[in-house]
């Protein structure tokens, strides 16, 4: 071999760059050289081993990194159907349980209605005199609130004066 590139020596350094690819032949040669020694062969010998286990170790951890990542995105769509599933059922049961509900409400709200107008019938029916205020009652039961002078603060005067005034019932007042 050393032979066929002192042979070739002469016309690689004419050209471009020849001085590199000349330099790479003397490493190269040099590399020829130890490898064919005994020790040689056993520095190849381990240098191929040392390279197979490193091809066969990246290898590996993509063909395994691969398989996770199928198996995590088989796992994220499984759990996106059960999420699903979950929303569509909780879904269900609220909407039953809000029907149910408002039911409850309209007829209890039927019920109440139906109560006010049976009481204004019931009121409408009678003819109970105790239970209508006259304007003159109205007039009075106003004045209790009030002050009976300018200036004065409210409910100056009150029942005190109302019943001073000789509106009191049959035995109290003057």
């Amino acid at each position: 071999m050393l032979k066929l590139l002192s042979f070739v020596r002469p016309f690689v350094s004419l050209l471009p760059g020849g001085g590199l690819i000349t330099s790479a032949a003397s490493v190269t040669s040099s590399l020829a050289a130890f490898f064919s020694t005994p020790v040689g062969k056993w520095v190849a010998v381990a240098l191929l081993g040392a390279g197979l286990y490193l091809f066969g170790d990246i290898h590996r951890g993509r063909l395994d990194e691969a398989r996770y990542a199928a198996k995590w995105e088989a796992a994220v769509r499984q759990a996106d159907a059960a999420r699903a599933l979950r929303d569509e059922a909780i879904r269900r049961a609220v909407s039953v349980d809000a029907d149910q509900r408002i039911a409850a409400i309209q007829r209890e709200s039927e019920q109440l209605q139906t109560k006010v107008a049976e009481y204004e019938r019931a009121l409408s029916a009678s003819n109970a005199v105790a239970c209508r205020v006259s304007p003159d009652d109205a007039r009075r039961l106003r004045d209790l609130g009030y002050a009976s002078a300018p200036g004065q603060g409210r409910g100056a005067g009150g029942v005190r004066a109302y019943l001073t005034r000789g509106f009191a019932p049959s035995g109290q007042g003057r």
